[in-house]
């Protein structure tokens, strides 16, 4: 197997000089199961959830630039004919639901021929 890291040590050294994102939590949880123990008792685990604040994610992805040409802001509805009759769905974006909301809002709209 060619693998890109000599040993462990080179491969969370890699990891180690990744970017940070929102920071990790680890919330203990005791969990029963089926299995009953010598005594009849149902056997209990503690297991570990690790998890991020939701907020903090989505704005460290909000928040990075590699990410800015991707992001779409403003409804559009696409056509492949200058009458208009043959629409192109393509992101959510595109859909009618997004354009319903930014009108009913007063926000502005873009039509697109393609």
């Amino acid at each position: 197997m060619n693998l890109p890291f000599q040993n462990k040590k080179a491969f969370l050294s890699y990891i180690d000089g990744l970017p940070q994102g929102p920071e990790w939590t680890c919330t203990p949880i005791r969990i029963q199961g089926d299995l009953k123990d010598a005594n009849g008792k149902p056997c209990v685990e503690v297991v570990e959830v690790w998890h991020r604040d939701p907020v903090e994610v989505v704005q460290d992805l909000l928040d990075n630039a590699e990410f800015a040409p991707h992001l779409k802001w403003v409804p559009e509805r696409r056509y492949r004919d200058k009458h208009s009759h043959s629409r192109e769905f393509k992101e959510m974006n595109s859909g009618d639901w997004w354009w319903d909301i930014q009108v009913r809002d007063g926000i502005c709209c873009i039509s697109i021929l393609v």
